[in-house]
This record gives structure tokens, C-alpha cells and sequence, in this order.
């Protein structure tokens, strides 16, 4: 069985300070990749015990440029893809996908970061708004790679609750508002 994790840095445990995701503040911004490489491992540990034989990683803060999960420290068993564009992943033989450190899509008052792609204005789709979450997960679907967790805030959780329901979902944090 073959699964592939796709990472974000705004939905990990412990990153609650807008300043984590931003690369210059060194000690911050290493914290928060620290944070998410655990909460990846995590995930793989889960999967490995599931019996999953091949976990792939997509390093997804920022194109993983520079790297946000560090490879030293990510568990056995799972490899972090480095070559060409990491969506390419999708075109694979894959069997699920799960969502690390998602955050909600622009516009959401209570989602920790919210925002969609660089921006603060949503994608639209048919009329509907939505965030990077529903554009991973329907391209991984186009591809036939079933969703089948998500990890975020609360508000990322309701999110993937209306655009995928029944997928399982792990809330790790709360936000007040987009900065609390």
C-alpha cells in the first residue's frame, strides 16, 4: 500500500504565531518546521501500524523551498520527494492521501493564517469559495487518490467536514481569530 502526506506549516501543533511561518526569523521558523516533521511522523507512525508499505511526503509550505520538513529528522520508513514538481505525486500509483497542517481558506475569521495560495482572496469554483485543502484534495481525487485525514484548527476541521464529508479529521489547535 503506497500513501502520500501533503504539508502545510500554518496548521501544525504549536504554530501560533504568525512569525513561525516566516523563514527569516530563524529560531521561530525552525521551531515551526520541527513542529511539522513531528506531526508528519506522527502520521507515519499511524500509517506504518496500518500496515501502509510506501509513504511519500510533499514538502507543500512554499513549494518546500527551502525545506520546511527536515529530512533528518523524518521517520523511517517515509521519504520526503525532492524532484521535480511535488504534485507530479498524484500521477503515481497511490492508494490514499492525508493532509498535514492544513489552515483554512481566506476569509475565515476563526482559521489560524487563513488564507488561500499567497493570497487573502479565495479560490472559486462553480460559484463556491474555497481554500488550498479542497484544491489538494480534488486533485488528488481527479487522480484517484482518496482523502482520507486532515489535520488543522477547528476551522480548517468544519472546512474539510462540508467539502469532504466523512473524511477523519484531527484538530490540534483553536484559534480566537486569524492571529490569536
Amino acid at each position: 500500500m503506497r500513501v502520500v502526506i501533503t504539508s502545510d506549516l500554518e496548521g501544525v501543533t504549536g504554530v501560533d504565531d504568525y512569525r513561525m511561518v516566516i523563514r527569516s526569523n530563524t529560531e521561530l521558523y525552525h521551531q515551526a518546521c520541527v513542529n511539522l516533521t513531528e506531526d508528519i511522523n506522527a502520521a507515519v507512525r499511524g500509517l506504518k501500524r496500518a500496515g501502509v508499505d510506501e509513504i511519500l511526503i510533499i514538502d507543500g509550505h512554499g513549494g518546500g523551498k527551502p525545506p520546511n520538513v527536515l529530512d533528518d529528522r523524518v521517520e523511517a520508513g517515509a521519504q520526503v520527494v525532492r524532484e521535480g514538481s511535488p504534485y507530479d505525486v498524484f500521477r503515481q500509483e497511490l492508494d490514499a492521501g492525508l493532509m498535514v497542517g492544513a489552515h483554512a481558506m481566506a476569509g475565515t475569521r476563526d482559521g489560524f493564517m487563513s488564507h488561500t495560495t499567497s493570497g487573502m482572496t479565495s479560490m472559486v469554483v462553480h460559484g463556491q469559495s474555497i481554500g488550498e485543502t479542497e484544491k489538494v484534495g480534488w486533485l488528488a481525487e481527479f487522480h484517484g487518490v482518496p482523502q482520507v485525514m486532515v489535520t488543522g484548527d477547528a476551522a480548517l476541521v468544519r472546512e474539510v467536514n462540508h467539502f469532504f464529508p466523512g473524511i477523519e479529521t484531527v484538530m490540534v489547535k483553536t484559534a480566537e481569530d486569524r492571529a490569536t
